[in-house]
């Protein structure tokens, strides 16, 4: 886990410093271990402990309920990893692993895509970036190339465009970092996505072990009705469908070699609906249920475990596409926005253990879906008190 927080008073700053005190499972088995003793006459305990158990009695047994509790959530959440990783407890990667990966990032060319490339790279990585335009880091005459235009939609997270429909060139490498290697490709459309697989091959001589999915947009401030065809076309293949043209692409190799890691960036908005962003939350729960089918068939039927998922679940992340989005000061505290550089070094954390892995960010979207077990009047109610259906302004 990462041990931080979004900036600013919020609730996450709190369950910080309480996952830092009261929630640590070696400080709680402490306690529990010791009521135990003193309770069942194990051993003498010392005197400041047996005083103040003697004292006070009903609150020495509501903390050891409550050490328990902490106890058994950490042990549930132990026996979970174990599962979901239980082929091999891979050790972290070191440079030397990290020198030989070739990772693939959509939408890398600015936000959230942009920051994991430059992790990556300074990490040794080989990074190809697919985007429909230029790397906001390199320079924009040479990367990016005609199209035919259309639509440009941007993500929430990526803050990422489309438009062009010529995969193969590749830019110089970005000028931050010599390791980064932009395309320009339209991961909405299978034959570039295709295409442009085959160009990486030949000019590294190796498939990709990393794929990143973070490419995506949205049509903002539109009500379902309002929405045309092509917008919908447009965010349906960006959000969803690119995710399956690039597994199609990169995963078969990563099942010959028998290791790899996938990445799929969803949001909180795949638990619950939004007014004005009906195409973005039903490509977001599409996504949930990709990740776990992808995870399912990767253990049991390609027999691959260690090819590694990870989800990304996440809130408000500050990109230039909210500008303009208006939380109340509940919704602040609560569900407060997050930095792109937090949300690069979570998944990097997890690239870097090798593990099967689910990044929430920020703490309010590990829970957001029990509001699907709420009676529908508590969650129309807490949507309410939120703001949720009127932060995002209309079209107009």
């Amino acid at each position: 886990m990462l041990l931080t927080a979004p900036l600013g008073f919020n609730i996450d700053t709190f369950v910080l410093l309480l996952n830092l005190t009261v929630f640590r499972p070696l400080l709680s088995l402490s306690y529990l271990l010791l009521y135990v003793s003193w309770r069942r006459g194990i051993f003498d305990v010392p005197p400041i402990f047996d005083d103040w158990f003697q004292s006070h009695q009903s609150v020495a047994w509501s903390l050891a309920i409550f050490s328990l509790s902490v106890v058994t959530f950490n042990l549930s959440n132990y026996l979970s990893y174990w599962v979901s990783n239980r082929s091999s407890l891979a050790p972290l990667r070191s440079k030397a692993d990290w020198n030989r990966e070739l990772v693939v990032i959509t939408g890398g060319a600015s936000g959230i895509g942009a920051q994991l490339a430059q992790r990556c790279a300074q990490r040794g990585c080989k990074v190809v970036t697919l985007d429909v335009r230029p790397s906001s880091s390199s320079n924009p005459s040479s990367s990016s190339q005609p199209g035919r235009g259309g639509h440009h939609g941007r993500h929430p997270e990526t803050d990422g465009k489309r438009g062009s429909d010529d995969p193969s060139t590749s830019s110089p490498p970005s000028p931050l970092h010599p390791n980064i290697h932009p395309y320009i490709c339209d991961v909405s459309k299978r034959d570039q996505v295709i295409q442009v697989s085959e160009v990486i091959l030949s000019r590294f001589g190796t498939p990709p072990t990393i794929l990143i999915n973070n490419a995506g947009t949205f049509n903002r401030g539109k009500l379902v009705t309002e929405i045309d065809q092509n917008e919908l076309s447009n965010v349906m293949g960006v959000n969803l469908l690119s995710n399956f043209w690039t597994l199609q692409s990169f995963l078969p190799a990563m099942i010959r070699l028998g290791r790899g890691h996938v990445v799929t960036v969803s949001s909180v908005m795949a638990h619950f609906g939004v007014s004005r962003m009906t195409d973005y939350v039903s490509t977001k729960h599409a996504l949930v249920g990709l990740h776990e089918s992808l995870r399912l068939e990767l253990d049991k039927k390609f027999q691959t475990p260690n090819v590694r998922t990870t989800l990304v679940v996440l809130g408000h992340v500050k990109t230039r596409l909210f500008t303009g989005m208006r939380f109340n000061p509940l919704a602040n505290f609560l569900a407060p926005s997050v930095e792109v550089d937090l949300v690069a070094e979570s998944i990097l954390q997890s690239l870097e253990r090798r593990e099967n892995s689910v990044v929430y960010l920020p703490f309010y979207s590990r829970w957001v879906v029990l509001l699907k077990v709420v009676p529908i009047w508590l969650r129309d109610l807490i949507q309410i008190v939120m703001g949720a259906d009127e932060s995002l302004p209309s079209k107009d």
